[in-house]
């Protein structure tokens, strides 16, 4: 009898219970010995020259100390994801002579309490030397003649140019049939989890080491960017990631509170702790998507699109952070769709405004795209009166097609589409949602002078990322598994998805499995959680361990069992001999095998 599979199978949660019990230890949850607090002064205007700091505002009773830019010896946030385009923008930790942004961090007061600190901090705030500048908040205005410059070393505010281009389109245009322009917008936001960012952070009286505890979606990446920022070597550093309450990619960042809070906890020789009110949250954390998208579609009298032009430009706020220009980056990419345009240039230009940084949520560049794209195909449906759903099916990669070269790239990888049934997953959408019986009454709504909308979109989505993840498989001498992985979830239900995916290459049940994350000491190396990667990278990392693990078992066993690993099995957690079930060792027995250890036999 084959032994049962878990993977694919619906099971609950097992990460469930605790959370939704009240057990989980959320930074906010967590508390240290003689803890002090940090509450940051943050710029009240877009843009300001910035004099002498009076710290001594600040120091009232309970307030400990007052930090400002002139304490530390570190240079900006460090690029995590480089490009060759990026011109010297980043953020410093502390603003310098100039702040560019309202809520840009100007000092950190630290005292025994949060309200002491925030006290302080208000107190520090009220007496700020601050001469406002002039301000510019639009993209296509900061790069035009005559505006305020934001960094003057830049000589503009252009953070960043390049062209993406494949095949001729200058040509395409000019023998298309039909061409179709549009200028299509997508407006600025941020992601809003219920918990806000958080960082708490100690040196360890024993190693020496820096902890740091952070509300990240990549705790391996902040440890990277903490000892370039601070000039440690990494085994220096240990980051964790405990339980978090949302990221949606804004937590896939490098902050400079991540920065200065471990840096203050080792000049005071203090664990130190800062959690983001929701008002930081708004100014200060990631905003995003804020693009305008400048189209030319270039078609045949058939619908069919020969070619595409563009001019994508994005505003990326005062300063880049650690992702640098990755989500414009990946709109170039992104662009084409899961349409077959051979012919197609991009002009990007990635605008300093005086605006919190932009960074990654929820797709990070590739819905820009397809909101362009897919906005432009109504466009030129309704131009040559076509069905939108037509002009889509005329335009899909075939089947046969696949592999698709798009020749394009993103910051980090080059865009290959492996496989894809475009225009059966458009029918059967079609059909699941009775489009035809829709457009009818549409028709006849629209008699009655009442306007009812139908829509659609197809599109092509970043997903799985690389370039790795990380796993490790142990058998515990219980006969338990545990597994340990670089990516940090929040709410996926990676725990479970491992624990199923490990239980069927070991032969034992989801119940017997214990799964870790989100520490960089337990694991070397890790990437973390976003674009939809966790099930694609960790899971198939968990999948390839385990299997080493299973090769390891039955190697083991045959040598104590004195047998052919061809004619052993697993199952149900029991490596045993064909034929001979008395002959027969537990993943225990063999982990307990196995240790080096003296041991009495269990």
């Amino acid at each position: 009898m084959a032994a049962e599979r878990f993977f694919g199978q619906r099971v609950r949660r097992f990460e469930d219970p605790r959370l939704l019990a009240g057990e989980a230890a959320y930074l906010e949850n967590l508390r240290l010995p003689e803890l002090l607090h940090a509450a940051f002064v943050r710029s009240p205007y877009a843009h300001a020259r910035l004099g002498e700091i009076p710290t001594d505002a600040a120091k009232l009773p309970g307030v400990v100390r007052v930090f400002t830019a002139a304490d530390f010896d570190f240079g900006p946030i460090p690029t995590t994801v480089p490009h060759p385009a990026l011109r010297p923008c980043s953020q410093p930790p502390l603003a310098r002579d100039v702040v560019r942004f309202v809520g840009e961090p100007i000092a950190v007061v630290v005292a025994h309490d949060r309200y002491l600190a925030e006290d302080g901090a208000a107190a520090l705030g009220a007496h700020l030397d601050l001469q406002p500048l002039e301000v510019v908040s639009d993209s296509h205005a900061s790069l035009s003649d005559g505006a305020p410059i934001l960094h003057a070393a830049l000589g503009d505010n252009l953070a960043g140019a390049w062209d993406v281009a494949v095949g001729d389109v200058d040509r395409a245009l000019v023998e298309a049939d039909h061409v179709v322009r549009g200028r299509f917008s997508v407006q600025r936001y941020t992601g809003m989890p219920i918990e806000t960012r958080g960082v708490m952070a100690t040196v360890d009286p024993l190693s020496g080491r820096l902890i740091v505890w952070s509300s990240t979606q990549w705790p391996h990446t902040v440890r990277q960017g903490l000892a370039r920022a601070l000039g440690l070597p990494e085994h220096r550093l240990r980051v964790i990631a405990p339980d978090l309450g949302g990221g949606f990619g804004v937590k896939q960042d490098v902050y400079p509170e991540e920065i200065i809070v471990p840096a203050v906890a080792r000049r005071l020789g203090r664990p130190v702790k800062w959690v983001e009110t929701r008002r930081e949250h708004f100014t200060g954390t990631a905003h995003s998507r804020e693009q305008v998208h400048d189209v030319e579609l270039a078609l045949t009298s058939q619908g069919v699109v020969t070619g595409l032009r563009a001019t994508v430009t994005t505003d990326l706020g005062a300063y880049t952070r650690s992702l640098g220009v990755l989500c414009p980056s990946i709109t170039a990419g992104s662009l084409l769709g899961p349409y077959r345009i051979r012919h197609y240039h991009a002009v990007v230009k990635c605008a300093l405004t005086n605006k919190a940084p932009a960074g990654a949520y929820r797709g990070a560049g590739g819905p820009e795209a397809v909101f362009a794209l897919e906005r432009a195909m109504d466009r030129a449906a309704r131009e040559l009166g076509l069905d939108p759903a037509e002009i889509r099916r005329r335009n899909f990669i075939r089947p046969e097609q696949f592999p698709w070269q798009t020749g394009l790239g993103t910051a980090q990888l080059p865009v290959v589409y492996d496989s894809g049934r475009y225009e059966a997953g458009l029918d059967r959408a079609l059909q699941l949602a009775d489009y035809r019986g829709w457009r009818e009454r549409q028709a006849g709504a629209r008699a009655e002078g009442r306007h009812v909308g139908i829509g659609l979109a197809s599109y092509v989505l970043l997903g799985g990322l690389g370039p790795y993840e990380s796993a490790e498989v142990r058998v515990d001498p219980s006969g338990e598994l545990v597994i340990v992985t670089g990516c940090s979830p929040h709410g996926q239900g990676t725990d479970t998805v491992l624990a199923q995916i490990a239980a069927d290459e070991l032969g034992t049940t989801p119940d017997r499995v214990a799964v870790s994350h989100g520490d960089t000491d337990q694991i070397p190396y890790g990437v973390g959680t976003y674009a939809s990667r966790n099930a694609v990278t960790a899971g198939s990392a968990t999948a390839i361990a385990a299997g080493r693990v299973r090769d390891k078992a039955l190697h083991l066993a045959a040598h104590l069992l004195e047998a052919d690993e061809r004619d052993l099995e697993l199952i149900a957690g029991v490596v045993r001999v064909r034929g001979a079930p008395n002959r027969a060792l537990s993943l225990g027995q063999l982990a307990w095998s196995a240790c080096v250890a003296l041991r009495t036999a269990p």
